[in-house]
């Protein structure tokens, strides 16, 4: 549930799933995009070097206008704790 985070904002929402496939290689966890703000949040492994991080970005075309390293925050943790993400199953008649 701990661990840093790495939020990238893009120029132009066109770019979200580009960022998403370029931090892809660097996620301990599932990404998230949120395409008012601009900005996809992905929670990184161990020792990702933010410098590799924004040579992928670069790599694949992605326009940031900022990439920022954060700890959770308390929302982080509350969600991590109370959402459950497995997938809905199906309930079969008796």
């Amino acid at each position: 549930m701990g661990g840093e985070r790495i939020d990238v904002t893009v120029e132009v929402a066109g770019d979200l799933p580009a960022a998403e496939a370029a931090l892809a290689r660097f996620a301990d966890g599932p990404a998230a995009s949120d395409p008012e703000r601009l900005v996809v949040t992905v929670p990184v492994a161990a020792g990702t070097s933010l410098l590799d991080i924004v040579r992928e970005l670069d790599a694949a075309d992605v326009a940031a206008s900022d990439v920022h390293r954060r700890q959770p925050t308390l929302d982080d943790v509350f969600l991590a704790l109370t959402t459950d993400y497995r997938e809905p199953t199906e309930e079969v008649p008796a």
